[in-house]
């Protein structure tokens, strides 16, 4: 990218009170400086949405800075408040955002020398903590692995590539879970879904290589509250690209629906309780 941009642009999906039906909303925020290259990701905070982006100061008229860039937001696109935080780690992007049930938001993110970093930020939009992420030594890391954050049971949790780790309210790494790759370890083994099944059961989706390049099965494991793996399935199903999934949700008591992309493509699995499929959709 050869010029700067100087607005963020954010579309924001959803139903918007001062409309009679559900509406697409099209905003362009301005935060001074040049910014480029933004990542940007975004959540809930009581009545009002907190969107984080990555942020890049001066790339035109000197050595480029990076920070985070945060803005707290009404459901009609006003803004209320917003900062840009600078980081001690370069290039910084923002992966996934979630609120804490302590009223405040929760971000994991990326940076250019591959590690991950968790970070608590308050309504003010200022930083409580961050903490980095240990990585695995056994992990390929130059492969800029996906990454997601979730809160259950009041504790903040992260999956990277095969790892799942539980962080304390205040940052403290709690528990550490490596799994293993059981259909073929020879194989990448990435980790990118969390989701509560119910008391003590957790779902896990991902992806595993099958093939050289960018081939890819899409699996979920369930587990319970320790990571230990009560059941497995690799659905062998979509196409020859990366088939990675990146959102489970449950529906009743026995149907999961897994969300999920491949390549330019998103797909949508149904499964029961047991992980058998049911239905899958390509889109």
């Amino acid at each position: 990218m050869t010029h700067s941009l100087k607005v963020l642009t954010v579309f924001l999906f959803g139903s918007i009170t001062s409309f009679a039906q559900d509406s697409l909303v099209t905003k362009k925020f301005t935060f001074g400086g040049d910014t480029k290259e933004f990542g940007i990701s975004a959540t809930q905070l009581s009545s009002n949405r907190a969107i984080l982006f990555n942020i890049t100061k001066n790339c035109v008229t000197g050595v480029c800075q990076h920070g985070l860039g945060t803005a707290l937001i009404t459901d009609n696109g006003q803004i209320i408040r917003s900062n840009v935080i600078g980081h001690p780690t370069s290039d910084l992007d923002v992966l996934n955002a979630y609120p804490s049930s302590d009223g405040n938001c929760v971000s994991l993110s990326s940076s250019v020398n591959y590690s991950r970093v968790i970070q608590k930020i308050d309504t003010n939009l200022t930083i409580l903590w961050n903490a980095s992420i240990p990585i695995d030594p056994l992990i390929d890391q130059t492969d800029p692995y996906h990454g997601v954050a979730a809160e259950m049971d009041n504790r903040h949790h992260v999956l990277h590539a095969n790892q799942w780790l539980t962080y304390s309210q205040s940052g403290s790494l709690v528990r550490s879970k490596r799994f293993v790759n059981g259909f073929d370890p020879e194989n990448k083994f990435d980790l990118s879904a969390l989701h509560k099944l119910k008391t003590n059961q957790y779902l896990i989706g991902g992806h595993i290589c099958d093939d050289p390049g960018f081939n890819s099965d899409p699996f979920i494991m369930l587990t319970d509250s320790l990571g230990t793996i009560i059941n497995s399935v690799k659905y062998d199903i979509l196409t020859n690209y990366t088939n990675q999934i990146t959102a489970l949700y449950t529906i009743g008591e026995n149907s999961i629906v897994a969300i999920g992309n491949s390549y330019s493509d998103a797909f949508a699995l149904g499964l029961d309780g047991d992980l058998n499929l049911k239905w899958a959709k390509k889109y």
